[in-house]
């Protein structure tokens, strides 16, 4: 029904790049998902990694518990061989029929990490952080990034105000860079196809050309993909900053039982940011965890010393 959908339609942003968890928070965090994932976030070298693939974890938990009703120290997370978590037990949903219509993705980048989910019709989420590239100059990145692009989505990028300075012209096209980026990967991701993929058949039309830096998270869903050069009317996206430095794409497939009709009443749903008490509010202990886990994640450094400002 259209009320279940809106009720399983969710876009959840948490911020990490300003969360520094207490040795209370993090043995919390730890208890709560499961051994073999911890224990992969426990071998992240610093703590901004760790923190990202932490955010990752509870919000797919606390998704599916208070969305499916699992409890939440059943919840038994698995991923695809294309790295797409998915609920491996969806017999203990309450409704186990909604459990397997039921699509959700993360991404995380910079300082946030992301999810989106939707009720019958496959979803993909990403967010990119549009601080400039540290390994080289603009132009160089653009180069080696060359074949990711269509002629007409590089023109896109490239085309700037003339009365711009060069500085900012590059910091223009960047933005534009990773935006196309942003919906290239929404839609790797909504497929689960991952990188067998080519991005090259994948093109963009964004409207509008240039995304506005708003702070009031508004949603643009206009921007229109054809792939292989045909429309593919069935195929959404919807566009949004998070803040001034981080734009994301949502890539919606068709609803169930559509092959190319775009729902009519497409309006973009904005993220809600959440807390770091939002994400452990309901959140069980589903292992034992040993004060190793806080030693090990305080001894790290934030982030590489050589970039700073990522």
């Amino acid at each position: 029904s259209t009320r279940a959908r809106s009720l399983m339609t969710l876009r959840w942003a948490f911020c990490t790049g300003t969360w520094h968890p207490t040795k209370e928070e993090w043995m919390c965090c730890g208890a709560s998902i499961q051994t073999e994932e911890r224990e992969r976030i426990s071998q992240f070298c610093y703590r901004k990694d760790a923190k990202s693939a932490m955010a990752g974890r509870l919000l797919l938990r606390k998704a599916l518990s208070e969305v499916l009703h699992v409890d939440y120290c059943k919840v038994l997370l698995k991923r695809t061989r294309e790295g797409k978590p998915y609920l491996a037990n969806p017999e203990l949903a309450a409704d186990v029929d909604q459990a397997s219509r039921f699509s959700l993705n993360i991404s995380h980048q910079g300082a946030y990490t992301v999810l989106a989910a939707e009720l019958d019709r496959p979803v993909g989420v990403d967010v990119m952080d549009l601080t400039r590239p540290t390994c080289s100059s603009v132009r160089e990145f653009f180069r080696i990034m060359r074949r990711q692009f269509t002629s007409s989505e590089w023109d896109f990028i490239l085309h700037t105000p003339d009365h711009l300075e060069e500085d900012e012209k590059e910091e223009t096209q960047l933005a534009q860079f990773f935006r196309f980026w942003c919906l290239k990967e929404s839609y790797v991701k909504a497929t689960g196809l991952g990188l067998n993929t080519s991005l090259q058949r994948l093109s963009f039309t964004p409207n509008p050309v240039s995304l506005p830096h708003d702070q009031d998270q508004q949603v643009y869903v206009d921007t229109r993909l054809h792939i292989d050069n045909r429309p593919t009317p069935a195929w959404t996206f919807e566009e949004s900053f998070l803040d001034k430095q981080h734009v994301a794409a949502v890539c919606l497939g068709p609803m169930s039982g559509e092959s190319s009709h775009r729902p009519s009443s497409e309006r973009g749903h904005a993220f809600q940011c959440l807390t770091i008490g939002d994400l452990i509010s309901s959140a069980q202990p589903v292992h034992h965890v040993d004060n190793d886990f806080w030693l090990s994640f305080s001894a790290k450094e934030e982030r590489p010393r050589t970039n700073r400002k990522s």
